[in-house]
């Protein structure tokens, strides 16, 4: 199924009717296609495709509806600013919506990534920072944070008491990247951690932050370090520099 690829208008109207085949394979293609083509004439038959039998269809269809108008190709393109067009989407963000209550976890975290960003929906994402799936849980609470940190930052700091490793190094990576000074105590706490991915990250993230305030701890890690791990001491001695650049106080 290359006619996705080629991304050329020809190439919709089979991709639609593959939709429909009897074989769920090659409706799984077509559905993949049709999200790389990202033309906006396939929504309706993907929204079709979002109730079809078999869960690898539904899925691929969701991630597609993702792809062409929900994520952010809508913000790069804005569709056409015509009232066909936005009741178009408001249906399929309907669809979506309904989708983040489905009984699969790997659909309702396609469904969760294909809303985002759109901004109507948060109130709808947070029932999932409960979810049953790890990672539909994970990727709600990145995405309220990312839009309101004073709201919820409270709970991705408290996410760091998970001991899932995975869960730990994205958590890790959402604080530094936020920026927020008040992610410099818990984050600092997570240099102890005996799991030496997690640390790495750790120092990483406090680079990233770039804030002063982490300097004790880093440099207490980087004299722990000397005589065990001399990598180590070095990468911590390089984040330590880099810190101080930025914040104009390097050593005389």
């Amino acid at each position: 199924m290359t006619l996705g690829v080629l991304g050329e208008t020809r190439a919709l109207a089979p991709l639609v009717q593959a939709l429909r085949a009897p074989w769920w394979r090659e409706r799984f293609k077509a559905a993949v296609a049709l999200g790389r083509l990202g033309q906006d004439g396939a929504l309706l038959s993907l929204l079709g495709a979002l109730r079809d039998d078999t869960l690898a269809v539904r899925l691929v269809a969701t991630r597609a509806i993702g792809t062409i108008c929900c994520g952010p190709a809508l913000q790069r393109r804005q569709l056409r600013a015509s009232l066909h067009a936005m009741a178009l989407i408001d249906r399929v963000a309907a669809a979506l919506v309904e989708e983040l209550q489905d009984e699969q976890g790997t659909i309702r975290l396609a469904a969760l990534r294909a809303l985002w960003p759109d901004p109507r929906f948060l109130d709808d994402l947070i029932p999932l920072l409960d979810d049953p799936y790890e990672q539909v849980r994970d990727e709600a609470l990145h995405i309220l944070v990312w839009t309101d940190a004073d709201r919820w930052l409270p709970r991705v700091i408290d996410a760091l008491q998970s001991t899932d490793a995975r869960t730990l190094l994205k958590v890790i990576r959402t604080l530094g990247d936020l920026g927020d000074p008040r992610a410099v105590e818990p984050l600092v706490s997570q240099l102890h951690s005996t799991n030496y991915g997690v640390q790495t990250a750790t120092i990483y993230g406090l680079r990233t932050l770039g804030s002063p305030l982490a300097l004790p701890a880093l440099e207490h890690l980087r004299h722990g370090c000397l005589s065990q791990d001399p990598g180590r001491a070095t990468l911590v001695a390089e984040v330590i520099d880099q810190i101080r650049r930025r914040q104009g106080r390097t050593p005389g």
